[in-house]
């Protein structure tokens, strides 16, 4: 969404910010720069989802086939002018921003609510301006696009930062979405989707430059703007009365403004008058309101710097400050020695150590000497082994830190005194984050590792690496804060995931492996209907199966696997915290019980081919009656045997009532026959989507018993068990044969199912993965036997 009220200011009170171009004419003069080079368009799809599907395409669904249209002119407008397209979607959701994502959600909750309650008021569907994109837009959009051709990327957080970079490193034409934060980043071009007409290839770019020239700032200026107007990691309320301070001490108040109009003039001339005289980490801490949210807020400048940049607004931190108990470690650089320096102090005891002067803050700072430079440090005698130890000498205070030599790199290191237990301990540097930190002795391995500190229980533990995943610190290379602790210990299977997800050819599998945690948005659901339940509950079951097909270590089962946060929009969620879901072992021939209904003819007619001579007619065979006595025959069964099943009177068929009845019978013969299932609650359910089945009682009566339900595909007879194994074999058993009553016909069933052995059950039921598998291989086509 951006920043807080900049589009409408924008809009409104800086008219000449917005600029009348032409897309075809910047990819010529694009050409005549770049020599050889192709102009490049990175375009934020979930920008422009909205305008790809208008609320003209809503007609009475989905529309797949008009909207994959649309998404095909538009590529073949910019690619018959030469220009390629990059669609960025968003990938992950990062911690700082899941608030926001939250009240999103909640919003689009009570846009949907309204569109039912104008469908049961006046009974028609509702206009377009009720619009609201159908569930599923953004994936599909997706894979129509890698279908097209185009290069669809998947972020690892939220889009923004991923298109800005992009556009930056890779000299792009520009960024067609519609964020305002495209206007903070310091950047490429950003274009218009809203302004932009497919048949002149016009449209509006909002020129940054002018947007400074306007607000009397600079282009570094603009993320500390944007984090004090609030944006999608700063909260609006924030800042609230500090802009309200700014604007009654504001003097130059545009009565033809309006109220927003006018804070973020106030806002940005506060910041160029008094805070740019200030300029430093300091400062800011001592003129606004920062409070607890200090790290915030320094997060939200840091997250519109683009790799490389760097903001006057605060000091760059050190890479990879630790925080070990109570001790701050960290590493500073000396611009003449080129060596990296490490410094230390203790918060408590108040102690120096060596100090040195930052060329740029001309504060001092903690200084040891680093063990490697070729410097003279002083000796002392370590009182237990009577060895003398290299000490780091402080310059003024004399005061002097031991240094103890590496067993097993052969290399000196500086030493940490534990104020507790009064032992000295090894430091190390860490060789990607050049930071220093203590090192403890694994009692199993025997191998030395690096100790940082929980920062929830505030105990140290040894930190375990995944090489493939580096931990940055945000200061210095944006929003990006790369998972240190994944779900998955194999880098390798990581590294595919990963790869996988960046290239959108997969769908939150690198989310689960990686952090453990997915979310799903808005469902067209009725909130109001609570007794029909949610898609994220029926697709649950599912959803479990596959965490622990990409969590399980094919060892321990279900139970080692760790459980999944699921971010899930449904009715009565307030979304303050995620549903924590346990990963289940696929175990298919135990747990199904699977059941479907058969029309039994009493009169069974056995076709047969026969032969005619040449030029002869056909033997007659009299036509089968219209209307032919039949019975029809319920059955549930397992991979075991034949659970319960019923002959209904003649010529009666089933309904929803008759199918809540039979499926209390049917959990009375479960608990007869497998009441270790029962009691366990580990029944799966499958049956095919005749109506009786999917009916509202039927679906209630389901959930009150506390079966998982297996999705069935619609009209999808080739893959239930009793249609291609059970009723197959049973139809053959009864050609030929005529049934005089009900009570022939109930003999006859009771005979063939008393032939079958166990393994007949089971071959059943286990068809059922292969048949799936076939299905997939003929790409959804039906399967002919």
């Amino acid at each position: 969404m951006g920043v807080r009220g900049l589009q409408g200011f924008v809009r409104s009170s800086c008219p000449h910010v917005c600029v009348v171009v032409n897309f075809k004419e910047l990819a010529e003069h694009h050409r005549s720069r770049h020599p050889g080079g192709t102009p490049t368009i990175v375009v934020d799809a979930m920008c422009c989802l909205r305008y790809w599907y208008t609320p003209e395409s809503w007609i009475c669904g989905g529309q797949w086939r008009e909207y994959f249209a649309s998404l095909r002119e538009f590529v073949k407008t910019f690619t018959a002018v030469g220009i390629k397209l990059i669609f960025f979607f968003d990938g992950m959701v990062e911690q700082c921003k899941r608030d926001e994502w939250v009240k999103r959600r909640l919003k689009n909750n009570r846009e949907i609510a309204k569109i039912f309650h104008y469908i049961k008021s006046h009974r028609e569907q509702p206009g377009r301006n009720m619009f609201f994109i159908p569930s599923g837009l953004a994936i599909f959009t997706q894979f129509a696009l890698k279908a097209l051709g185009q290069e669809t990327l998947c972020s690892l957080q939220e889009a923004d930062y991923e298109v800005a970079s992009c556009g930056l490193q890779n000299n792009c034409l520009g960024i067609l979405g519609e964020d305002t934060d495209y206007l903070i980043y310091d950047t490429c071009p950003y274009f218009s989707i809203s302004e932009l007409s497919l048949d002149s290839l016009d449209t509006i770019m909002l020129c940054r430059e002018k947007l400074c020239q306007s607000l009397g700032l600079s282009l570094s200026d603009l993320p500390l703007l944007a984090c004090l107007l609030g944006n999608d990691i700063i909260p609006e309320g924030m800042f609230e009365s500090f802009r309200y301070k700014c604007l009654s001490s504001y003097t130059s108040v545009k009565e033809n403004f309006d109220k927003k109009g006018n804070i973020i003039l106030a806002v940005a001339d506060h910041i160029s008058k008094v805070l740019r005289l200030h300029r430093g980490e300091k400062k800011l801490e001592e003129m606004l309101p920062l409070g607890p949210n200090k790290a915030l807020f320094y997060k939200g400048v840091a997250s519109y710097l683009l790799p490389g940049q760097k903001s006057p607004w605060f000091f760059q931190k050190p890479k990879g400050v630790v925080t070990l108990d109570k001790q701050v470690l960290s590493m500073s650089s000396d611009p003449k020695s080129k060596q990296e320096v490490p410094m230390c102090t203790h918060p408590e005891s108040k102690q120096e150590v060596p100090m040195c002067t930052d060329p740029e803050s001309k504060q001092e700072v903690p200084l040891c000497t680093h063990p490697e430079s070729k410097q003279e440090v002083p000796m002392y005698t370590d009182p237990e082994s009577k060895q003398e130890v290299p000490m780091c000498t402080h310059p003024e205070s004399k005061q002097e830190v031991p240094m103890c030599t590496d067993p097993e790199s052969k290399q000196e290191v500086p030493m940490y005194t534990d104020p507790e237990p009064k032992q000295e301990v090894p430091l190390c540097t860490h060789p990607e984050s050049r930071q220093e930190v203590l090192l403890c002795t694994h009692p199993e391995s025997k191998q030395k590792l690096p100790v940082g500190t929980d920062p929830e229980f505030n105990l140290e533990a040894p930190l375990c690496t995944n090489p493939e995943i580096k931990q940055e610190d945000p200061l210095n290379m944006g929003p990006e804060v790369k998972q240190q602790i994944t779900m998955v210990s194999d880098p390798e299977i990581l590294k595919v995931a990963r790869a996988h997800h960046v290239q959108a050819e997969s769908y939150l599998v690198y989310n689960v492996m990686s952090s453990g945690e997915v979310e799903c948005s808005n469902s067209l659901e009725d909130a109001m209907d609570q007794a029909l339940p949610s898609q994220a509950f029926v697709y649950r079951p599912v959803r479990q199966r596959v965490y622990f097909l990409l969590l399980g270590d094919g060892e321990g089962g279900a139970s080692t696997c760790p459980t999944v946060k699921e971010w899930f929009v449904y009715s009565g969620n307030p979304l303050r915290q995620p549903d924590l879901v346990r990963p289940l072992q696929m175990s298919i021939p135990e747990q199904i019980v699977t059941g479907d209904e058969k029309w039994l003819l009493y009169n069974n007619v056995e076709w047969k081919r026969s032969w005619g001579k040449r030029n002869e007619p056909p033997p007659t065979i009299p036509k089968a009656s219209l209307h032919p006595k039949k019975v029809m025959l319920c059955i549930w069964w397992d991979w075991k045997e034949v659970l319960y099943y019923e002959l209904l009177p003649e010529n009666q068929t089933i309904n929803s009532n008759k199918c809540c009845s039979q499926l209390n019978q049917l959990k009375a013969a479960l608990d007869e026959k497998h009441p270790e299932l029962v009691n366990r609650k580990y029944i799966i359910f499958h049956q095919d989507d005749a109506r009786p089945h999917v009916s509202l009682m039927t679906r209630q009566k389901l959930l009150q018993l506390g079966w998982e339900v297996l999705i069935h595909l619609l009209y999808s007879p080739d893959i239930a068990p009793l249609d291609f194994h059970l009723f197959w074999s049973l139809q053959n058993s009864h050609n030929g044969k005529a049934f005089r009553s009900l009570e022939d016909c109930k003999g006859h069933q009771e005979q063939f199912f008393a032939q079958k052995d166990k393994k007949f059950w089971e071959d059943g039921i286990m068809k059922l993965p292969e048949r799936w598998q076939k299905v997939v291989e003929l790409k959804g086509k039906y399967i002919v036997q």
